[in-house]
């Protein structure tokens, strides 16, 4: 996780936006690091555990690599809105496909060469705080 994500993501939710997970990683990581109630949509790997706490099965996303695309426009559908009303952060070459479905794409602390040349703008200052001037406030505008 990128330092200064929590205040990040919590001032992108008083601006106004809605925030979505769409990754390949575990319901277990955004549960365990973020406060996982910012989030509307959460398109990720997940597992499930029985009442003692034993994994007993595990639900895949089908939103992981070129589906992230998919997942995004998922997600633009469910809110009304089209893809190009998006926006999306990322860093490494398995969100190429989606910053391309993006209306907006920023690369932060980028992993992959690639990935500049997708991107609408790169941020290569590693803590998250540094998209939020990219980010005016919704609920400011009239």
């Amino acid at each position: 996780l990128f330092p200064g994500v929590d205040e990040t993501l919590r001032e992108l939710q008083r601006r106004g936006y809605t925030l979505a997970v769409i990754s390949g990683s575990l319901d277990l990581v955004v549960e365990r690091f973020l406060d996982a109630s910012l989030f509307r949509h959460q398109l990720i790997n997940s597992f499930i555990f029985d009442a003692d706490g034993r994994l007993i099965d595990g639900v895949p996303t089908a939103y992981d690599m070129a589906g992230k695309a998919d997942g995004l426009r998922e997600i633009a559908r469910r809110e009304g809105l089209a893809p190009e009303a998006c926006a999306f952060v990322g860093d490494n070459k398995n969100d190429l496909d989606v910053m391309r479905a993006a209306g907006f794409a920023i690369g932060v602390h980028v992993k992959h060469p690639l990935v500049h040349e997708v991107v609408d703008v790169v941020v290569e200052d590693p803590d998250l705080r540094a998209i939020l001037p990219f980010f005016p406030g919704l609920l400011e505008q009239p």
